[in-house]
């Protein structure tokens, strides 16, 4: 039992929330001893009694506290080394001590603990906003804070609708890009190894949303993201490296990490760039990103993105319908060196959920298709990620990328750049759902001509002019699409009225507004279904022109290069 002892207090500060326990029974006594409290104290002991009799009984008090402690250390310590060895068995780690520390510690016994050293005083720091983000609004009534410490992230059955598990950089200076001596060559250096916080769900991104949005806005903020975006455009041999360090800047957390794809497709004898519209903010064309769902993501951006492009990109055989079967067409990747291997991406779990929703919720009927697996191809960058951490012992880098840092959706973007086939008759949906409330998403999928965007930036040195709406959070407003130049797969659209339509009829009228699912829906028709009918026409609505903040950064980044092979 020794060496579990060992190992236990060994652990110790990794599980330093656990202390709350023995913390909260001195925050009782110390409320006990003030006011009323203290009066009745001295009363109990002091009233009617001798001076011996007195000091005897505050001789015993003090005996019977200091076994109490005693007695309370030794089972902390005996709760540390059962949980340690439980864990190493069972890998379990839904624990009823962290989840009462959770849900009931008090942001002012931070104070308390940090006087007696229990806790560090970054954690005090951090503490009251991981108090301030246990609120109904941002976590569902769970009483769960949406904000909480990056190490208890991957606990899967803790949190209440976990969709991901994402780290928050405080400190700017662990954000850097460094150019190599031909000006050519850029790495960005993120160093994850001492941040200690993290969110695992939208609720977690609306908190960091409201709390930091105005510092975002700052001019001082615009300025270092300009600068930012404009160290990755041109050669500049010999450029000294730029940190996005927080001296003279209001803060500004990012989110760690997020990684996906641009898909340039090759259709009816032009290429396309392929995007997602996006209704929630940002709001616009976006490419398909997402973030990390576990701390193997943290580091290896590839994994992250190769999991995205099946999740996101549906290929079909056919358009779908509700009397036929159409196949989805599996895809060919290259590892993270550029070079196409045979390796397949199986996302079996993830599309087999996909195909019974499809099924379920429009009547469709998807196959998963082994035959005529469609293979990509990557376009090489002279961009490459590098990401310290303490789980790996050197910085794991990630190449042929092009990375975006965008404050005002508090993201750090990282894209792969490649490129695939579409046959004239197949057709691009929308693979993701909700992983907590198991509904389809529903994003239309648009290709934009590529020869239309080169044009624009040609002209305008840029692809358009920030959006000054607050829903598009510092995306670019390109000029009017001609019918030619945009095509839009809108399998999607038509297929939210019949779910509502059922949505409505399976719930109680009470119950409509609280489904997420129906008001998501009937929210997008609302908005969006009119100038989604007009798009045959060209686009004129701008927040269909509008690009999403990594959309058009990367685009740009990668327009600018014209040594890149498109």
């Amino acid at each position: 039992m020794s060496g579990l002892l060992k190992k236990a207090l060994k652990g110790y500060r990794r599980i330093q929330l656990q202390t709350g326990v023995g913390a909260f029974l001195v925050y009782l006594f110390t409320i006990l001893v003030k006011g009323e409290g203290r009066e009745l104290l001295q009363y109990i002991l002091f009233e009617g009694r001798s001076f011996k009799e007195a000091i005897t009984i505050v001789f015993l008090l003090s005996l019977i506290g200091l076994l109490v402690a005693v007695l309370v250390g030794f089972l902390f310590v005996l709760v540390l080394a059962i949980e340690y060895k439980l864990n190493a068995l069972l890998k379990f780690k839904y624990w009823f001590v962290d989840l009462c520390v959770y849900k009931f510690f008090p942001s002012k016994l931070g104070k308390l603990l940090e006087a007696q050293g229990f806790i560090a005083s970054r954690t005090i720091k951090m503490w009251p906003l991981i108090s301030e983000s246990r609120n109904k609004k941002y976590s569902d009534g769970t009483g769960l804070p949406a904000f909480v410490f990056a190490s208890d992230l991957d606990r899967e059955d803790f949190w209440p609708d976990k969709n991901y598990s994402v780290v928050t950089i405080f400190d700017g200076t662990k954000i850097k890009q460094v150019k190599d001596e031909s000006g050519k060559n850029c790495l960005l250096e993120i160093d994850i190894s001492a941040e200690a916080y993290g969110i695992y769900s939208r609720g977690g991104k609306e908190f960091l949303k409201d709390k930091y949005e105005a510092a975002s806005l700052s001019d001082e903020v615009r300025k270092r993201e300009k600068e930012f975006h404009e160290y990755m455009l041109s050669p500049n041999q010999g450029a000294a490296p730029i940190v996005w360090d927080y001296s003279g800047l209001p803060i500004t957390p990012f989110r760690w990490a997020s990684g996906g794809y641009l898909s340039i497709v090759r259709w009816k004898g032009k290429n396309w760039v392929q995007f997602f519209f996006r209704d929630i903010g940002p709001v616009g064309l976006n490419l398909s990103n997402g973030a990390s769902e576990d701390s193997e993501e943290h580091t290896n951006i590839f994994s992250l993105i190769t999991r995205e492009f099946p999740e996101e990109t549906v290929l079909l055989s056919a358009k779908p319908s509700v009397d036929r079967t159409v196949k989805a067409r599996r895809f060919a990747v290259p590892d993270n060196t550029g070079v196409t291997s045979a390796r397949r991406l199986e996302p079996l779990e993830f599309a087999t959920v996909h195909n019974q929703l499809r099924n379920l919720h429009d009547n469709l009927k998807i196959q998963e298709s082994n035959e005529d697996s469609r293979r990509i191809s990557s376009v090489a960058t002279q961009f490459m990620v590098s990401v310290k951490s303490k789980a790996a012992k050197h910085p794991v880098e990630t190449s042929n990328v092009i990375y975006s840092v965008n404050p005002q959706e508090r993201g750090i973007e990282v894209i792969w750049i490649c490129k695939f086939d579409l046959q004239e008759n197949e057709v691009i949906l929308d693979g993701e759902y909700d992983l907590a409330k198991n509904f389809l998403l529903r994003q239309p999928a648009v290709l934009v001509d590529m020869d239309f965007l080169k044009n624009v930036y040609r002209q305008n040195r840029g692809l358009g002019v920030l959006s000054d709406s607050k829903d598009a959070q510092g995306g670019k407003v390109m000029p009017i699409i001609p019918p030619e130049a945009i095509h839009v797969f809108d399998t999607d659209i038509h297929l939210r009225k019949p779910r509502l339509k059922f949505l409505q009829e399976m719930l109680m009228k009470d119950n409509l507004a609280e489904n997420y699912e129906y008001k998501r829906i009937s929210d997008w028709l609302n908005g969006y279904e009119t100038a989604f009918s007009e798009w045959q026409q060209g686009v004129t609505d701008e927040r269909l022109r509008t690009l999403c903040p990594v959309s058009w950064k990367t685009l740009e980044v990668l327009l600018a290069h014209e040594e890149f092979q498109l």
